[in-house]
């Protein structure tokens, strides 16, 4: 895990600055940029994709969080495209969680490259920086990486 902060940068700068740092690390350790976890070649060097919270989760699931504003039409939805998200009690979660859950459970597995995860519901990282456009968004990033399962 890493955490950061800088000073008049914004998270387009620290994703640059978490880009070169993976890349340094990896060529300082292994003298390359491209390493092999569990049969998958991962070329760092190459761009990095960017997707939305939003724009992930639509691709993966073909759920478009935007037009369920409320946790119960969002959970139906996610009945009627089976997708079973295996947890007990979804009016618990809240829809900013179960979106995560969502997230968690459809996408993250799916990911083999870095991707930098940025635009998530500002509900999951209050303290955050609201983005300009739609307060309701944030302003950071987390890195999504292959997951060795």
């Amino acid at each position: 895990m890493v955490e950061g902060y800088a000073a008049f940068w914004n998270y387009e700068d620290t994703m640059k600055l978490m880009r070169d740092m993976v890349m340094f690390v990896l060529d300082q350790t292994f003298n390359t940029t491209t390493i092999t976890i569990q049969g998958q070649t991962i070329n760092f060097s190459l761009e990095w994709d960017i997707f939305s919270f939003r724009d992930l989760i639509l691709k993966d699931t073909g759920i478009e969080i935007d037009l369920y504003p409320d946790v119960k039409d969002l959970y139906q939805v996610t009945l009627r495209k089976n997708i079973n998200l295996e947890h007990s009690d979804i009016n618990y979660l809240g829809r900013c969680n179960f979106i995560d859950l969502l997230y968690k459970k459809m996408c993250q597995q799916q990911l083999v490259k870095p991707t930098f995860l940025i635009k998530n519901p500002i509900d999951l990282s209050p303290l955050a920086r609201a983005n300009d456009q739609n307060s309701a968004l944030t302003d950071r990033f987390q890195l999504g990486l292959f997951r060795a399962g």
